[in-house]
């Protein structure tokens, strides 16, 4: 169960990052192609792995890598846009729920080996993807009101997670986890690097450029490189999953949505505003459901 353990760990630190990341995107960086390019662009850090295991695969595979690295940051350009057009509350929920479960449809299709798991880790897999769509909530539900537009979005955000996360494991298959992880990024890399065809994007890169504000320069810095870690690890446990564990590693993400409430917990020492934030009306229930859904997945996943 190494897999489990690296999984729990990354997002401990995707938890950590998102932190950074609420604070950038309330308003230092607000263009989403441009914050998509901020996080893609550190794929060319892939290049100091290329002592402990560098190749160059066949031609097929490099261009089947390097389009897994273009998904990847489609996703999360396509996350950010989402969020920016119509809020984390009704993006976030959503993509909890439909993510996971693209996941175990595309892990069923693409790979040969169709293990059906078990009763209680199918149970635990349902848990697991309601507990972070509860984790997520934000207000009553009558507050939570997605148009058509937030609906496609949220599916178009879940569809690209979750293939990235399929085609992953693929390379790593067959490519081994330092080389296929190298490729994928530079894919990423170089998506990012198209993003400064926009001459928007080039605007917030390069005149504005927003990271160079003292504010917003620490928790870049920490966000992106707690990011990078926490997306190592999460690549690295793909790696070591099973294809049908696939499934329930995506909907293992309510954890994040845990550890992210322990910060705020823990920073509402200093700003009391954050513990009311999420824990306020409705909130509080949505966070003790989700709190036990979560416990329960795990228990039926231990069985």
């Amino acid at each position: 169960m190494m897999w489990l353990s690296f999984t729990i760990l990354a997002y401990f630190l995707f938890a950590f990052s998102s932190l950074a990341d609420r604070y950038l995107l309330a308003g230092s960086l607000p263009h989403p192609r441009a914050y998509a390019f901020y996080t893609g662009i550190t794929g060319i850090f892939a290049a100091f792995l290329i002592p402990f295991g560098f190749a160059i695969p066949e031609l097929f595979w490099i261009f089947f890598a390097l389009g897994t690295g273009v998904v990847s940051v489609l996703g999360l350009y396509a996350a950010y846009r989402a969020v920016f057009l119509s809020g984390v509350s009704r993006i976030v929920p959503m993509v909890g729920g439909f993510f996971p479960l693209f996941t175990f449809l595309f892990a069923w299709i693409l790979f040969a080996e169709r293990t059906t798991p078990s009763p209680s880790m199918l149970f635990s897999f349902l848990l697991f993807t309601l507990g972070t769509v509860l984790l997520s909530l934000r207000g009553s539900i009558r507050e939570f009101r997605p148009s058509s537009s937030d609906l496609r979005n949220s599916l178009v955000v879940a569809f690209l997670f979750a293939l990235g996360f399929v085609l992953a494991k693929m390379v790593y298959e067959q490519e081994g986890f330092v080389n296929g992880f190298i490729w994928i990024r530079w894919g990423g890399f170089l998506t990012a690097a198209s993003f400064l065809l926009f001459s928007q994007t080039r605007k917030v890169v390069f005149e504005k450029n927003p990271a160079k504000e003292r504010k917003v320069y620490l928790p870049f810095l920490i966000g992106k490189g707690t990011g990078v870690t926490a997306f190592l690890l999460q690549q690295y446990a793909i790696s070591l999953a099973r294809n049908f564990q696939l499934g329930i590693m995506s909907a293992l993400q309510g954890v994040q949505y845990l550890f992210l409430l322990l910060f705020v917990g823990i920073l509402a020492f200093k700003r009391p505003g954050l513990l009311k934030e999420e824990f306020h009306g409705a909130n509080v229930v949505w966070r003790i459901l989700g709190v036990l859904c979560v416990g329960a997945g795990f228990l039926f996943f231990a069985l």
